[in-house]
């Protein structure tokens, strides 16, 4: 047992120094990988614990490796006895051992194998032998003292009940037994369908080990040679072979174990090993530590994982996240998408997070597992925008979201965010939606200083950084004030309607968020969780009446937003409202008809949701029969890429007939908790934008967290 110990301590050894030595030494056999500057471990150790010792003890565990065969067995002897005998066998050994590895390293690799086959033959027959050998009897004779020897008859019963309820009983203490199981470490061969089996197997398990031993401790005398630890009397073992093998480092090892010099040295490093495990365990037992276990190890391994401290070291992890990812992205086809598996991939675009916190946090409850970017441009053309990632990066860490940032310098905001929305994600993983804060003159809240996660408990300013450097001082240092009434906004009202006429243009939903500031926090929304709430859906262009078709793309993307934010976590128990307008005119048949038509739909979408009759003639008759929308105006060119069925505002509303559509909202979702509307077409005509926007901000004045949306993406399909 104690070969054991020493081939598992000198393996040890040897796989925690020799590659870190190797890589030290600029060059590298083939087989061998140098793990570059961050691994050379033994710098960072004194020369004698760190080099010396496990060099010793590579060496010196071949030559237990190679008496091992005399002590295995006491019942085979083929070949003659005796010390000098036992020398001859031992120095034939390490000779074949010297040949694999003055070849190289591919002819120990494929030696390796072939013995790992045989091994694992022999190890084969121990686990069938006992199923194919039937009951027998044999003899069991060993030194009892100095002077006498002891036999004793054992019967081989195969798999008993018998057997096997004796042995759990006061029968396993017979004297035969325990001898059989303590002294006789060899036993196996006596049940094996060939008792040669096992001894070919011990001996090709301890040639293995020596010739890695061999091996090893060459490959750290070459780097010690390398490095002139020990001047002149190491300085050949620096001399390799064409192939880059460190052939006299390996006669330099060859040599040691042959003659046998380092027997004496290396007893006493392994009392120094053992002595200091005894002293490490004794201040255990004295600080009544816990003993560890494989639940307490497994939980070490996880919180490390997740809370260890930043390194200069480097993250494995990340390189082997870096190579799956990139594996993956390849393999994410747009050629193969399909509209089931379709999901929001969102772009939201973010001028100071001091005031875009909540809709933030509201986005990526949106997402439903797609991507999810924040895209910010810094105006100008000399500032880099590369040292602000990480103040980005920590504000993501502190909201909690699962989001990428994408930064970008442009002398304006439009051109930005077309260069986002042009360059933005990789491969299948591109943003389909962009989102936007809404355009109006609501002076915004500083939301850094109403959210809990930017305080401490005790109600002071949080001033730790986070593992990268930053820390909240410095975070809330890095972005403006928000804006007040008197600062001149960097967004024109043409360029933000420029910016949804580009992103349609390109082939991208658009969405509008207002109020969002107003959205309760997670803490209110778990003390309200067992208030009614709703998410709120008109599904038709409320801005043209006269247009009856609530089930064209933009009408069905609004659905199906809606229905991924009800199955996020926050808004799951929140009930799904949609609400459908109609005129008296079309009298009760009528209502029926389309009500039966949209339950139909939402059937064939699987779509929970109640559906809210809404009379709203009054309001249609302020509109005034006004159906000129912006795109159709003399000497004004159609918005391009604008598909059919999706309705542009009419210019000529009335404000009167705003007002009505703002107190019908008002009146049916004043306690929704969001709300989804139909954001029509933007007028093509640039001149005409901040009558746009106008229209927009009397329609959802006042009401509350609201999502306006345009949507060019079919996302539903009935067929199985």
């Amino acid at each position: 047992m104690a070969n054991e110990r020493t081939a598992l301590l000198a393996h040890t050894a040897y796989s925690i120094t020799s590659e870190s030595a190797m890589s030290t030494s600029g060059q590298q056999e083939p087989g061998f990988v140098n793990r570059g500057a961050h691994s050379a471990t033994p710098r960072s150790l004194n020369t004698f614990f760190g080099v010396i010792v496990p060099t010793v003890l590579s060496m010196f565990s071949i030559v237990l490796f190679l008496r091992t065969g005399s002590s295995v067995s006491e019942g085979i002897r083929v070949l003659p006895q005796g010390y000098w005998y036992t020398v001859l066998y031992a120095s034939i050994v390490l000779q074949l051992c010297l040949l694999v590895c003055l070849v190289g390293a591919n002819m120990y690799s494929r030696t390796s194998f072939l013995i790992l086959m045989v091994v694992t033959i022999s190890l084969l027959t121990i686990l069938i032998s006992p199923l194919a050998t039937g009951p027998h009897s044999f003899t069991i004779t060993h030194q009892c003292g100095s002077n006498r020897t002891c036999v004793y008859n054992a019967i081989y019963t195969g798999f008993n009940y018998t057997t096997l309820r004796n042995n759990l009983g006061r029968e396993l203490q017979c004297e035969g037994l325990v001898v059989l199981l303590t002294q006789d470490y060899g036993f196996f061969q006596r049940i094996n369908i060939w008792p040669p089996f096992v001894i070919i197997g011990v001996y090709c398990a301890s040639l293995s080990a020596a010739m890695c031993s061999l091996i090893g401790a060459s490959r750290i005398l070459h780097a010690l040679a390398l490095d002139q630890l020990f001047g002149l009397p190491l300085a050949p073992a620096a001399i390799t072979s064409q192939s880059g093998n460190p052939w006299v480092a390996v006669l330099y090892t060859w040599a040691l174990v042959q003659l046998n010099f380092i027997a004496g040295l290396v007893t006493v490093f392994y009392l120094l090993a053992y002595a200091a495990v005894d002293l490490a365990c004794l201040a255990l037992e004295w600080a009544s530590a816990p003993n560890f276990s494989i639940v307490v190890l497994l939980l070490l391994l996880l919180i490390l994982h997740y809370r260890s401290p930043t390194s200069s070291w480097g993250y494995i992890s990340q390189a082997l996240i870096f190579h799956q990812v990139r594996k993956y992205l390849l393999m994410l086809d747009v050629r193969k998408e399909h509209v089931k598996f379709w999901r929001p991939q969102v772009l939201l675009m973010v001028a100071n997070p001091r005031s875009s916190c909540q809709l933030i946090t509201f986005v990526n409850q949106l997402k439903k597992g797609g991507l999810y970017v924040l895209g910010h441009v810094q105006l100008g053309d000399l500032d880099p925008v590369q040292p602000q990632y990480n103040f980005w990066l920590s504000l993501v860490d502190k909201l909690g979201v699962k989001a990428f940032v994408d930064l970008t310098l442009s002398p304006s905001v439009r051109q930005g965010t077309q260069h986002l929305l042009r360059i933005t994600g990789l491969g299948g993983m591109k943003p389909n939606t962009l989102i936007l804060g809404f355009y109006d003159n609501c002076v915004p809240e500083d939301y850094f200083l109403l959210d809990p996660a930017f305080f401490h408990e005790s109600g002071g300013k949080s001033s730790e950084g986070d593992d990268f450097g930053v820390d909240l001082p410095s975070l809330q240092a890095h972005f403006p004030p928000v804006r007040n009434t008197e600062c001149p906004r960097c967004l024109s009202a043409e360029e933000y309607v420029g910016i949804i006429s580009d992103a349609i243009k390109m082939g991208k939903n658009v969405c509008l968020g207002r109020y969002f500031f107003q959205l309760e926090g997670e803490r209110d929304a778990v003390k309200n969780d067992d208030m009614e709430r709703s998410i709120d859906v008109w599904p038709l262009n409320l801005l043209q009446p006269e247009s009856s078709s609530y089930v064209d793309v933009c009408s069905l993307f609004l659905l199906q937003m809606a229905c991924v934010l009800n199955m996020s976590t926050r808004f799951r128990r929140a009930k799904l409202r949609i609400f459908l307008c109609v005129e008296a005119a079309s009298g009760d048949q009528g209502w029926m008809v389309k009500e039966e038509t949209l339950r139909d739909l939402l059937g064939k979408l699987r779509i929970r949701a109640s559906i809210k009759i809404v009379q709203w003639d009054t309001v249609v008759k302020l509109h005034g029969g006004v159906n000129e929308p912006w795109s159709s105006k003399p000497g004004v060119a159609h918005t391009e890429g604008q598909p059919d069925g999706l309705e542009s505002v009419a210019s000529g509303a009335p404000e009167s007939f705003l007002s009505g559509v703002n107190r019908l909202l008002l009146e049916h979702s004043a306690q929704a908790a969001v709300r989804f509307l139909y954001l029509p077409c933007p007028p093509a005509d640039s001149r005409q934008s901040e009558q746009y926007l106008a229209q927009l901000e009397a329609v959802t004045r006042d009401l509350g967290p609201t999502l306006l949306i345009h949507g060019l993406t079919p996302v539903t399909c009935t067929e199985l």
